[in-house]
């Protein structure tokens, strides 16, 4: 029973942690963080900018941080790489 729970518990954490799902977690903190902006700008009154260009602007920091997610990790593998 030990053992079905480690491999299940195993097949989880390789879920959790495969290139898709840490591509959707930087993608998702880029949104909450466009959100985030968008909250405080519009609680602050300042600019009047509609939530589709938050939006857009989420999407496009996601695609921005998935850049810099892929050159850090070229660079580890190259470093990885280096060591051997």
């Amino acid at each position: 029973m030990i053992k079905l729970i480690k491999k299940v518990l195993s097949l989880i954490w390789k879920f959790l942690t495969s290139h898709r799902m840490k591509s959707l977690y930087w993608r998702s903190a880029m949104m909450a963080a466009s959100f985030a902006v968008s909250f405080a700008i519009e609680h602050l009154g300042e600019f009047n900018i509609p939530i589709e260009y938050m939006a857009l602007a989420g999407l496009i920091l996601g695609e921005i941080s998935k850049a810099i997610n892929n050159k850090l990790t070229a660079s580890r593998l190259m470093r990885a790489k280096n060591k051997k």
